[in-house]
C-alpha cells in the first residue's frame, strides 16, 4: 500500500532438486511475469544451489562443475538435464574483479536470452555456451555493507567458441558528478553523483566509510582546481 492505493502482482514458485555427484542440488524457479508458466526462458528466474541469488532461466545450467543442457515443463513439475554437446567458451569474471569486498554476484545473459549466469561464487573461468552476452546486475559487499552493480555503460561482449576471456573491471572508479556554482562556492548533492568501473559498470548506493572519497571541480579551460569537497560524515 502507498499513497495511490494498493498495488499487487499475481506471482509463483516451485522448489525441487536435481541429480547431483554428491547428491541432490536444490533448485527453484520463480515466476516473474505471472503468466503461471514456468517455462519462459530469459524472462522467468531459477536459483541453483542453496544460495539465495537468481539469474534469468536458461536452458544450460551448471552442475558439478560441468555445463549441462536443461528443460522444463511450463507446470515447472519436471526438470531433464542431459549432457551439453554445442559449442563452449571459457569467461573469467572473479580474477580480475578489483575490489576491497568480495564479488557477491555478477549475472550475465545471453543476448538471444537463452542462457543466464552468476559469476560471483565461481573461482576463476566458468565454461558456458558460446555467444554475445551482456552484463545484467551484480553485488560487492565488505562485511555488512553492499553495493549494488548495473550496466551502466559496459558494452555487450563476444565470447567465440574455444577461446578463454578476462574482463578487467572494478576499481579504480570514477565519479561523474554535477555541481552548482555561486561565486567562490560548490554545491553537489550525493544523490547526482555516479560511479563508474574499468569496463563502464555502474555502482549504486555506495555511501562510503569512514572516509570519503574527493571530489574534485577542475577549470575544464585552464585546468586549474577550483575546489575540493568531501560528504559530509566523513574523514
Amino acid at each position: 500500500k502507498d499513497a495511490r492505493g494498493w498495488e499487487w502482482a499475481p506471482g509463483g514458485a516451485m522448489s525441487g532438486t536435481i541429480k547431483g555427484d554428491a547428491g541432490p542440488i536444490p533448485f527453484r524457479i520463480i515466476v516473474q511475469n505471472g503468466d503461471g508458466s514456468f517455462d519462459d526462458i530469459g524472462i522467468d528466474s531459477m536459483i541453483v544451489g542453496s544460495g539465495d541469488e537468481a539469474v534469468f532461466l536458461s536452458e544450460t545450467i551448471v552442475v558439478d562443475n560441468k555445463l549441462r543442457k536443461m528443460s522444463i515443463t511450463p507446470e515447472g513439475n519436471r526438470i531433464t538435464v542431459t549432457a551439453y554437446s554445442g559449442p563452449t567458451t571459457k569467461f573469467d569474471m572473479t580474477t580480475s574483479f578489483n575490489a576491497n569486498g568480495a564479488l557477491l554476484s555478477a549475472i550475465v545473459r545471453s543476448t538471444d536470452g537463452k542462457n543466464s549466469f552468476d559469476f560471483g561464487g565461481s573461482d576463476g573461468p566458468l565454461e558456458i555456451p558460446a555467444g554475445d552476452y551482456e552484463f545484467v546486475a551484480g553485488a560487492v559487499g565488505l562485511a555488512q555493507h553492499r553495493v549494488k552493480i548495473g550496466t551502466g555503460r559496459m558494452h555487450p561482449f563476444k565470447l567465440g567458441a574455444e577461446q578463454q576471456q578476462t574482463l578487467k573491471w572494478g576499481g579504480p572508479v570514477q565519479a561523474e558528478f554535477t555541481f552548482a556554482r555561486a561565486g567562490d562556492k560548490v554545491q553537489f548533492s550525493p544523490a547526482n553523483i555516479w560511479y563508474y568501473g574499468q569496463a563502464g559498470e555502474e555502482y549504486f548506493n555506495w555511501t562510503p566509510q569512514g572516509k570519503s572519497p574527493e571530489y574534485k571541480v577542475i577549470n575544464a579551460g585552464t585546468g586549474a582546481l577550483f575546489r575540493v569537497a568531501v560528504c559530509p560524515g566523513s574523514t
